[in-house]
């Protein structure tokens, strides 16, 4: 009886001390060489506005409209409106894009291969506008003259054009991020994405607030942002060295 007890409190002490480690591992999901999609809270774009694409960037002229994010890895996004009407969008620090299964993604996959996901590191907010989700369908060489005629009626009628604030505007944009996955392959032609999650790892949420209103422009703070997200998502340890070299840097954001 008494070695039962024993062996009963034994389990209980392990159960315990192995919950932290669980806990740490659901936020892991998608991070370094872990499968699945990376744990968050979702994020939701306003009402009448639709994500249509998510691409790896591929030196495509098209995608070259608008440019905004800090980071070395691109992404293409292209968005559309149901109506003739403008939105303003947030996509705020720590929103994730996951990569998709394609044709070239298999291939890379068989061969040990896979693109990685990513993530925005600072807080982006832009205005989308003239991309109506019908002048999609269209041959590239009409939308132009499509959303020509679309000012001129509004003209006709009196109507304003939506102005904008004095935010990256548009409807497709050159998206730049950082790494979640070092040991995977940069976003590139043929790499498909989807929105994912804003981002719950609490030593994550750490390296963005050390970096939250810092100037990350140059080679030297992208290096230092971009190897403190790796110290979380490839499990080197992070120190709170790095967190105060993130503080440290010059205001700018």
């Amino acid at each position: 009886m008494r070695l039962a007890i024993w062996f009963l409190a034994l389990l209980l002490a392990a159960g315990l001390a192995a919950t932290p480690a669980v806990a740490q591992d659901r936020y892991m999901a998608g991070l370094g060489n872990n499968p699945g999609a990376p744990v968050g809270t979702p994020l939701v774009l306003p009402a009448g506005v639709r994500l249509v694409s998510v691409k790896g960037f591929d030196n495509d002229e098209d995608c070259k409209e608008t440019e905004l994010g800090v980071g070395d890895e691109e992404l293409c996004l292209t968005f559309c409106t149901e109506e003739d009407r403008s939105f303003i969008a947030h996509i705020p620090a720590g929103t994730m894009f996951r990569n998709l299964a394609g044709e070239i993604f298999d291939r890379m996959k068989r061969e040990g291969k896979s693109f990685q996901n990513v993530i925005v590191v600072e807080d982006l907010n832009i205005f989308i506008a003239d991309s109506l989700c019908a002048h999609l369908m269209l041959p590239p060489s009409d939308r132009e003259e499509a959303k020509r005629k679309l000012r001129a009626q509004r003209a006709a009628q009196g109507a304003p054009s939506p102005a904008n604030p004095g935010l990256p505007s548009g409807g497709r944009f050159l998206l730049r991020a950082m790494c979640l996955n070092q040991q995977m392959d940069v976003p590139g032609e043929g790499a498909e994405y989807a929105l994912g999650t804003v981002t719950s790892h609490p030593k994550l949420r750490l390296v963005l607030d050390a970096a939250k209103g810092r100037k990350i422009q140059d080679s030297g703070a992208k290096r230092l942002l971009q190897n403190a997200i790796w110290d979380v998502t490839e499990g080197y340890g992070l120190g709170q060295e790095t967190l105060a070299r993130l503080r440290a840097l010059p205001a700018g954001r």
